[in-house]
């Protein structure tokens, strides 16, 4: 088993927004709607997902950053193939 450490950082913009930055990996958008589901829009326009709360967008981005980690350590595939590969 191995422990990979993945940092996020959080800036809220107002109630609704929030910027978010990833282990330097990935950044974007954190949207929260008035329902409480949360959308998270990576840098560029591409949107991650719909979540049923902000707590599930977070954990499910720093479950997409460990994947690339690993990606990455294990078979050397950079990010933008890695966004291609998920995109698929």
């Amino acid at each position: 088993m191995e422990v990979v450490n993945v940092s996020t950082t959080i800036s809220q913009v107002n109630a609704d927004l929030a910027l978010f930055k990833t282990s330097d990996i990935v950044s974007g958008v954190v949207h929260i709607h008035d329902n409480g589901t949360t959308t998270v829009i990576f840098d560029g326009g591409y949107v991650f997902g719909e979540f049923h709360c902000p707590a599930c967008a977070i954990k499910n981005l720093n479950a997409l950053v460990c994947n690339y980690i690993f990606a990455h350590r294990n078979c050397g595939i950079e990010y933008s193939d890695y966004k291609r590969l998920h995109l698929n």
